[in-house]
């Protein structure tokens, strides 16, 4: 599997000043749905760890051998410290429980139910899998370094709509858990989930179309100033139904609107009512809103 001709420069250089290897690593969009890539050779050493770190997929196969090889992969003491890390990170799952299993693969525990991890939900597979390749490459990468040491090595990770397929609780944890996991990585994301732009500071956001970054605001303030959701505290059939309710009435209290032309606007206002047909309040406001309508227009 050969390297990119800029990552083999980039290795030249990390080589010829004998620093320790930096995390490097884009997460995409499709990191679940390309197909899988082939585990790294075993004999490229701690180059292993900058294989594939710019594909679209992330190769699971290559840290599931490492946890199963024992001498080859993972090492007795990084196994403990793994355990370790399994423990902080299932902090942050609530109800569930991070393992390695007793086929040294990792598993997912949660209300008694043990599964693989690779079985469970993708979105919760998802940032798991993105921390666990990461806990992977910086072992590889600095060998000579304890886990705890290896994943507080320095880096730049790039990860593509990190709220992807993740449910909203999550989406707020999401940035702590890769802080607090890897302390001194450069971490660049991009999202469209207000509840991830709720929790970053200020001044670590940039928005690519030109509008506020501010967040202080509530959930649905950051969705109309920052995301530009035009009144997200109401349903696209609200807006439509009032839309409608609007035309008609202006239309019916002119008095200048011919019958034709009326009858148009109610059945429209009709076709946007249809979802609130049960709700007796909205449909006795706009009852009177007629009659005051057809009051006014007399």
């Amino acid at each position: 599997m050969a390297l990119s001709f800029e990552l083999s420069e980039f290795l030249h250089v990390v080589r010829r000043h004998k620093a320790l290897h930096p995390l490097l690593a884009h997460y995409r969009t499709g990191r679940l749905w390309f197909g899988e890539p082939g585990a790294p050779p075993d004999d490229s050493g701690w180059q292993r760890g900058y294989i594939g770190c710019l594909d679209p997929s992330v190769s699971e196969r290559a840290w599931i051998n490492w946890i199963k090889n024992g001498s080859e992969g993972l090492k007795r003491d990084h196994r403990e410290q793994l355990a370790s890390l399994l423990k902080h990170l299932s902090r942050f799952l609530g109800a569930g429980i991070l393992e390695i299993g007793t086929a040294h693969e990792l598993t997912y525990s949660v209300y008694g139910r043990r599964v693989p991890l690779r079985m469970v939900a993708d979105g919760v597979r998802s940032i798991l899998t993105i921390i666990i390749d990461l806990v992977w490459r910086a072992s590889t990468l600095n060998p000579q370094l304890s886990l705890e040491e290896a994943i507080r090595i320095p880096g730049i990770i790039l990860i593509d709509e990190i709220d992807l397929h993740l449910h909203p609780a999550w989406q707020r944890r999401a940035i702590t858990l890769l802080r607090s996991t890897f302390p001194n990585v450069h971490l660049i994301v991009t999202t469209h989930s207000p509840f991830v732009i709720k929790e970053l500071p200020k001044s670590a956001l940039v928005n690519l179309d030109g509008r506020s970054v501010a967040n202080d605001g509530s959930i649905e303030d950051i969705s109309e100033e920052v995301l530009g959701v035009a009144l997200p505290q109401r349903s696209l059939r609200q807006q439509s139904m009032i839309e409608a309710a609007r035309e008609y009435f202006q239309a019916l209290s002119s008095g200048t609107i011919d019958e034709a032309e009326l009858l148009k606007l109610k059945r429209a206002l009709d076709l946007a009512l249809l979802p609130f047909a049960d709700d007796v309040g909205v449909l006795s406001f706009l009852q009177l809103e007629e009659m005051a309508a057809r009051s006014h227009k007399r």
